[in-house]
């Protein structure tokens, strides 16, 4: 006979576990790769029978994480709305993560669908899950927020579990781009295309040449425009000249191109390192 001290320590350790999949997802999943839950099935003692771990299924996923509104970008602070869609559902674990990272993103809002739960992994309220094995609303919709300083490329992960041994793991959204980072890189092109025209071979350089000079002048012959001291000693003069060497009156009206150009750029650049 056992003690009954032997068996209450039996109980108690058995469980959590037990509790552990019918009323939330297992800390084990809050880092997985994959989300993968380590539900094992029950014992069987027929011969060749399979038992231990019930491994995900290998079928096309019938659930979809779904975006409100067909989001595609997120700003810091944010709410989106992200609902789960197919059949129905006992179980789920969900988190928004960087691509190729498996830690959570920002954080669900607490109004939630019946029958589920928010759970802590790296910080509160980052993570989503079942709070029991009830089955789930059709669809099942949270709320998430974007924390205040997040600019990756993000999107939804989750496990959902038809039963406890039925189950697809990695279910993914579309991902959604920082709106800071959308304009960032629209910025870009347009710099990238100025910085083109500004090369090509229809455009004057400029070159610099030392005139010792007195005063800020213009020459209308040799089109130097000098840059005056008070020691009249190491004044720099700039030559507006073609790509062929050429320093004709007929290539002056580069600089106002460039001084155009250099003032439209001023703006984008403020946004830039706004």
């Amino acid at each position: 006979m056992y003690s009954s001290e032997y068996i209450a320590w039996l109980v108690l350790l058995v469980l959590p576990a037990a509790q552990g999949y019918g009323s939330g997802a297992p800390n084990g999943m809050c880092y997985s790769s994959n989300m993968q839950p380590m539900h094992y099935l029950p014992y069987d003692p027929k011969p060749n029978a399979r038992n231990g771990l019930a491994y995900p299924q290998t079928t096309d996923s019938p659930y979809s994480l779904t975006l409100e509104d067909g989001a595609t970008t997120y700003a810091p602070g944010q709410t989106l709305k992200v609902c789960v869609t197919g059949q129905p559902f006992q179980g789920i674990f969900m988190q928004m993560r960087a691509i190729s990272e498996y830690a959570s993103v920002g954080s669900f809002e607490t109004t939630l669908p019946s029958n589920t739960k928010l759970k802590k992994c790296t910080r509160d309220n980052d993570s989503v899950t079942h709070s029991n094995t009830n089955i789930k609303d059709n669809p099942t919709c949270f709320v998430w927020k974007a924390p205040d300083n997040e600019e990756r490329v993000l999107r939804f992960v989750a496990t959902v579990a038809l039963t406890k041994y039925t189950y697809w793991v990695s279910i993914k959204s579309d991902v959604i781009t920082a709106a800071k980072l959308t304009s960032v890189d629209m910025t870009s092109s347009t710099i990238a295309m100025f910085t083109s025209a500004m090369t090509s071979s229809t455009v004057p350089k400029l070159t610099s040449d030392v005139n010792h000079s007195p005063a800020v002048t213009y020459d209308t012959t040799t089109h130097f425009v000098t840059s005056g001291t008070t020691d009249n000693t190491s004044d720099v003069a700039f030559n507006v000249t073609d790509n062929e060497g050429d320093t004709n009156g007929a290539n002056s009206p580069g600089v106002i191109f460039i001084t155009i150009g250099v003032c439209a750029l001023l703006p984008i650049i403020a946004h830039v390192l706004g």
